[in-house]
């Protein structure tokens, strides 16, 4: 009888954990999810035209459409499970350190992720996305 005590209580505790533990699976899998995103948006505007060289470079701010893994969709696809939207900032270019003057060929660009589907409020509401800045660079119209 002690034994099964002891069997039920370690069986019990084991099966305690299994929401946790799949708590934590769900988040770890969104993180990567949104590390895809993240490194989809900066690759899109990394690679759309800047504008003509030596005029003012100016990029739109755009929506993306991913499914649960972080996967790029368009718009109207119907595993759609996660809005990404990138908002240009349209102030003074970023500056690198040890360059205090900012740099026409790089833009700080705020990523908002949001798994509300079809709720154009989602991005008013900061419980309701995610927020993740970086900054981009335009590659092509360098000059070294």
């Amino acid at each position: 009888m002690t034994a099964l005590g002891i069997v039920s209580i370690a069986v019990l505790t084991l099966v305690a954990l299994i929401p946790t533990g799949l708590d934590d699976l769900r988040k770890s899998s969104l993180k990567q999810a949104e590390a895809r995103i993240i490194q989809s948006v900066v690759g899109t505007y990394q690679m759309i035209s800047w504008g003509s060289p030596g005029a003012a470079m100016t990029l739109p701010d755009k929506e993306f459409y991913f499914d649960i893994r972080g996967t790029a969709l368009k718009k109207g696809d119907i595993d759609h499970a996660i809005t990404a939207r990138a908002v240009v900032d349209k102030t003074t270019p970023p500056t690198l350190a040890g360059d205090s003057s900012p740099s026409k060929h790089l833009r700080k660009l705020k990523v908002l992720i949001t798994s509300q589907i079809n709720n154009t409020a989602a991005f008013s509401d900061p419980l309701l996305y995610h927020e993740r800045s970086v900054i981009v660079a335009n590659l092509e119209q360098t000059k070294l």
